[in-house]
């Protein structure tokens, strides 16, 4: 398992390194601050991992502040990225609602200062809502042009990776909540793993094939 992490560690970094050699198709468009948060959760995973190695475990609170960040800024990508006003509403909607849920979890439920508790509650529902947005964002290329160009879309890829991810993980995180021992269950973490990878290598195949990216 110990094994599949560390791949987990190679495959973010390599995206994130991938996404700056190729930094010129999305530089001037919002996907350039994808990069850098590519680059933020490396980094973050190697200081946890050094960390851990100084008997430090409290480390949820720091992946809890991490996948906050990224909810906020993937709800303000298929904001950007939709041009339908009602899709565009909805995924203003998302962000709000996860922002105020996480604002209500951090302080009186999974309290981020006083616990060791990963914000399991609003990731579920971060992962719902991006699950869906991403969808809206499939369903408006089905019905334009670019459904003839979505092989050279840089943010197809992106949108493909998130959404197996997210959507896949959400079983995982529902079990846990309903028996924390699921956290023990090695075929199941090996899943998560596996869906991990994933989505990078779809990041890392999106940089590597598409076109210049053209913001709305």
């Amino acid at each position: 398992m110990e094994n599949i992490f560390h791949l987990i560690i190679f495959f973010e970094f390599l995206s994130a390194l991938i996404g700056t050699i190729f930094l010129k198709k999305v530089r001037g468009t919002i996907l350039q601050y994808f990069v850098i948060l590519l680059w933020l959760v490396f980094m973050v995973e190697m200081a946890m991992s050094y960390l851990k190695l100084v008997d430090f475990y409290n480390n949820a609170i720091v992946y809890s502040i991490l996948s906050f960040i990224q909810f906020c800024f993937f709800f303000i990508l298929y904001f950007k990225a939709i041009n339908n006003a009602h899709f565009k509403s909805i995924c203003k909607a998302f962000l709000i609602l996860f922002i105020l849920s996480s604002i209500i979890n951090f302080l009186y439920l999974q309290d981020i200062t006083a616990t060791s508790l990963f914000h399991s509650y609003t990731y579920l529902l971060g992962s719902f809502f991006l699950g869906f947005a991403i969808t809206l964002y499939f369903i408006e290329i089905l019905r334009s042009e670019q459904i003839l160009f979505f092989k050279r879309n840089i943010l197809f890829y992106i949108s493909t990776g998130l959404f197996l991810f997210h959507v896949g993980s959400i079983p995982y995180f529902l079990a846990i909540q309903l028996n924390p021992n699921v956290l023990m269950n090695r075929a199941l973490a090996f899943a998560f793993m596996i869906l991990c990878v994933f989505m990078y290598c779809c990041f890392i195949v999106g940089f590597s094939i598409s076109n210049r990216y053209i913001s709305n």
